[in-house]
């Protein structure tokens, strides 16, 4: 069990699929092992990001991240914002 006090859940949607499918492909670009390591450090427990599939036409993905507490929240946002 992990110790996750506090979730962000948010949607992104795009106007095209292929919109949709760039920023998927981008994620691993961006958010490199080193990124990933910097967020962890401030407190990130868990990110995923996900493909919503529940109506035809809408491109959407969810993105959830999950932190220890309101401070790790914070201090990821710092994080965000570079």
């Amino acid at each position: 069990m992990s110790n996750v006090s506090m979730i962000n859940y948010t949607t992104r949607d795009f106007v095209s699929k292929t919109e949709l499918e760039l920023f998927i492909s981008k994620q691993d670009q961006i958010y490199t092992p080193e990124v990933v390591n910097e967020f962890t450090k401030a407190g990130m427990l868990r990110r995923v990001v996900t493909q919503i599939w529940n109506r035809e036409g809408a491109f959407r993905v969810g993105i959830i991240f999950e932190y220890k507490d309101q401070k790790s929240y914070e201090k990821c946002q710092v994080l965000i914002e570079k």
